[in-house]
């Protein structure tokens, strides 16, 4: 068997079904999504991790956002959540100022994380390891 770990960006994923306008998606399942990528004759999904951040200033999306990941760790899905930073914007045309906010971390922790399935891919390699560990010690 083939094993598949599956790795998420939730919020790129959010905005397309926001951009489709189709809120039923918005609860997709998805493991059910996943396992329509495989052949289950030969791929065996081992993991799916889901990344994204609570957008903590719009309590009642972050209710609905907390009700999802919940329902995702039902179906086996790994959450690995993020956070946003408050940004400073201005208007370009009238120098109006308030304060944004933006995603960080999901880019970074979706590389980390698969860095580290990686690594661990790799390390079950036995051939491997010392090229591994050339590379360790930089």
């Amino acid at each position: 068997m083939i094993r598949v770990a599956c790795f998420i960006d939730g919020f790129n994923l959010y905005h397309a079904v926001h951009d489709l306008r189709r809120n039923e998606l918005k609860w997709l399942n998805l493991r059910k999504l996943m396992e329509h990528f495989i052949d289950p004759k030969i791929h065996e999904i081992v993991a799916i991790y889901y990344f994204s951040a609570f957008a903590e200033w719009l309590p009642e999306e972050v209710r609905r956002h907390r009700a999802y990941v919940e329902a995702l760790k039902y179906f086996g899905v790994t959450p690995v959540m993020g956070r946003f930073k408050e940004k400073e914007l201005s208007c370009n045309r009238c120098d109006h100022a308030w304060t944004g906010h933006e995603e960080k971390q999901s880019d970074v922790n979706i590389a980390i994380w698969m860095s580290g399935k990686l690594l661990e891919i790799c390390m079950m390699k036995h051939s491997l390891l010392p090229k591994i560990q050339i590379l360790h010690q930089y």
